[in-house]
Order: structure tokens, then sequence, then C-alpha cells
């Protein structure tokens, strides 16, 4: 098993120069007045995308300053330049601006912290910076939260919810003390820890946990709905022994901005970019009502792994409104879980609408613990999106070819229409894995 934690561009705040404004072009031989230069530039049209996000943007206080955080992409034209292009701020001391990330994969980017006071100053000069093509403010993503946990006392059996989708009918046959599932589930998540999984990769993004240890519980329920190994101990998954990686993004106050969420989507990016010929699941068991179906830098992220291929499941959403305004489920590549409970009928708290692929368990579903062979029951639009993730898994086992839109055609096509008092507008497509 790998563990490592991923590295931070820790930013310095650039005191070099005095509050005179002057401007480093990227090598100490041109000084450059950086307002004269931008005045020079041409003017582009909106570049801030998603403009009132900006009100709630995420905010780090440090030594009592504000600092409000956003994410900008450059030109590919610009990528051997792209830390010239932040440079030409940083040196701007009063912007007092930290690095925070730096994207390579899902689009050429940055994500830094900037001083509150100067933030829309700095907004106008990268507007009219040709080498800036879009801004966005940081925003803020919480672990989805359904009332309390609770301890479930099944162990050593299939839970209800595999079986009702067929998981005793799939070709591992879950439960048979025999199968196992050897592709890999990317898990976006807090972390996950259970001796019951087949974890490859543990990398912390949160900041706060080199192990990337789950001391939720969230995202090794999610990770045992995938991929619970077939065995003696505890309960088994739909794709049992499914290759997880845990990507930690939550921390503990369980929650993260999404530039973090970015940041682990690119490191996705890159293990497929290094791995071409091997298929792969994201999970992604988390979303933010965003207040517009216009897409954000998250959901962008979401949809470049999408066209390169991967499968990515995402949870519709606990807020019992339509899916249309929920960041990253509104982007139409990715497959959007809704609910049901035991008897099928949607859940009163999964978000709704035309935006939903499928129907899955998802209410007092019984899933691993982050206890020793534990397991909890926990509820939630979360663990329908799992249940879709392993059954893709499921699939790609079967035919390692099959891009992300030959996923979810296949899974919609073995649907079944069983969903009861499902919304207006709503599938009723049910998830179903039996071998056909």
């Amino acid at each position: 098993m790998k563990v490592f934690n991923i590295r931070r561009t820790n930013g310095l705040l650039v005191s070099c120069l005095s509050a005179s404004i002057l401007f480093l072009g990227g090598c100490l031989d041109q000084v450059i007045d950086p307002i004269q230069e931008l005045d020079e530039m041409s003017s582009s049209t909106e570049k801030v995308r998603n403009r009132h996000l900006l009100a709630d943007a995420s905010q780090l206080l440090s030594k009592g300053e504000s600092y409000t955080g956003i994410v900008f992409t450059v030109r590919p034209s610009k990528i051997v330049d792209r830390y010239k292009i932040v440079d030409r701020y940083k040196i701007v001391d009063r912007y007092k601006i930290v690095d925070r990330y730096e994207f390579m994969n899902v689009f050429p980017g940055f994500a830094i912290w900037v001083s509150s006071k100067y933030l829309n100053e700095l907004l106008d000069l990268m507007e009219a910076d040709p080498d800036v093509e879009s801004i966005e403010a940081a925003f803020l993503v919480g672990v989805p939260r359904l009332g309390k946990r609770l301890k479930a006392d099944q162990t050593g059996s299939v839970p209800w919810s595999v079986d009702m989708v067929g998981g005793t009918e799939s070709w591992t046959v879950s439960g048979d003390g025999k199968g196992t599932v050897d592709i890999d589930v990317f898990v976006i998540d807090t972390g996950v820890s259970s001796v019951d999984l087949n974890i490859v990769e543990n990398v912390d993004f949160s900041g706060t946990d080199p192990s990337a240890s789950d001391s939720d519980g969230h995202g090794t329920h999610i990770a045992g709905i995938v991929g619970a190994k077939d065995d003696d101990y505890g309960i088994v998954g739909l794709a049992p022994g499914a290759r997880i990686h845990n990507l930690k993004v939550f921390g503990p106050d369980g929650s993260a901005d999404d530039s973090i969420i970015i940041q682990a989507l690119d490191h996705v990016m890159a293990w497929k970019r290094n791995n071409p010929g091997r298929p792969a699941v994201v999970n992604l068991s988390f979303g933010v009502d965003v207040g517009t179906t216009e897409f954000t830098l998250m959901d962008d992220a979401v949809q470049e792994l999408v066209d390169a291929g991967v499968t990515v499941v995402v949870a519709a959403g606990n807020e019992g409104v339509d899916v249309s305004m929920i960041s990253p489920a509104h982007v139409p590549g990715a497959i959007t879980v809704g609910s049901v409970n035991e008897r099928r009928r949607f859940s009163p708290f999964s978000n709704f609408g035309s935006g939903l692929d499928l129907l899955a368990p998802g209410q007092d579903v019984i899933s691993t613990s982050s206890n020793i062979f534990g397991v909890d029951l926990m509820s939630g639009t979360s663990m329908a999106a799992a249940h879709v993730s392993g059954a893709a898994a499921l699939f790609l086992a079967e035919y390692p070819s099959g891009d992300s839109e030959y996923v979810s055609q296949s899974l919609d096509s073995r649907a079944t229409a069983a969903g009861r008092r499902v919304p207006n507008g709503t599938t009723r497509d049910l998830l179903s894995v039996v071998v056909q």
C-alpha cells in the first residue's frame, strides 16, 4: 500500500519590493509597472465566472487579516510560462498572494489566497490579462450528513441494499466468498480506514492527516458499499475487492473548498494519463447548491475526466430540490444518482429532476465502519452513488474498454423501472447488476 502526503506549494508573502507597485515580468532585468502594462492589454469579456460566488467565497483568517480563495485558469499556450503569470501579481506586495495549488492535468491553472481588501482590484487586473482564461471564487463543499450515524449489528453477510440491486446474482456473486473485482475506484471523501477493503493508495489533500485516515466514517462507508471484500469479516460490497484509491479531501470539520477537490481530480487525471489502458471509476458523494445551472471550475474538472474516459458517479444531493443547480451533480457527463429506501420508494431527502440518471439504495444502508470490522448505518444519496460506482466497476471488469458514456448507457439499459413514488420528471430506473 502506497501512503504519502501530497506536496502543497506553500506560498510566501512576497515583500521584496515596496508598495511602489513594481512588476517583474518573470526575469530580474525587466521591471515594469503592472498597472500601466495591464492598461495596455486588450480588454476581455467577462472572465469571472459565477460572480455571485464571491459573496460566500472561501475565507482564511491569518494574523488578523482576511484572505479570499480564488481559482483561475490560464491559456493552454501559456503553460510553460504559467509561473510568470502568477508572479506578475505576487510581486505587488499589497495583494499578499499566497500560492495554494497548481493544476496541470484537468486544466492549466492555480488556486491562490489573496488579501480580501484588494480582491476586486486584483480581479480587474486579471480580467484585462490576455493570459488568464477564467477566474472563480473558491467555494466551500461539505460532507453530506443526514441525522445520526448508527451502529449496525450485521456482519459476515450481504447487506440488503447489495441484495436489492442484484449483487448476489451478479457475475462475481457477492456473498459466495470467492468474487473479486480488479478495477480501480477513486473515493474522494473523508478518507478510508478499514481492513475489509483493498486499499491501494492513500493521499491526503486536506493537509490535516498524512495517513489519509477516516475519523468521520463517511468515506469508509462509501468505500465499503463499493468494494468490501467477500470474506468472513464485516459485510460484502457490490464489487468485492475493488482497488480502492483513498483520496482524502475533507478535514476534521467536514468541509473543503472546491480547489482542494479539483486538486484530487487533477491527481486522478494524472493517473489516467499514466495508465491509459486501465478503466477507472471516481465516486463523488458530495455536492453543493451553487445557485446556477452554469458550470463551475469543479464541474469543468469532472467533465474533463469524463471526456478522458473515466466513469464519474455523483450523488444527487440531500436537499429535496431539483438537481439542476447542484455541483457537480448537474454535470451531464457524470452519472447522477438519487436515493430509494428498502421498499424502493423515492427517499424524501433525495434531490430530483431530469438530471438524475439512476436510482439506488440510499436510506438506512449498512456498510463498513472506520472501526475495525465494524459496520455502520447511514443514509443519503452518497450511499446511492456508491452502489452505482460498484456497479460501474463490475461492468468495467467485464468490458474494460468501455468509456464513461458506454458504462452509463449499459447501466441504464440494465436498470428496472422499479422506483416508486418518484417525483414527476425524474427517472424511475433502479440500478440492477443481475447477469442478463
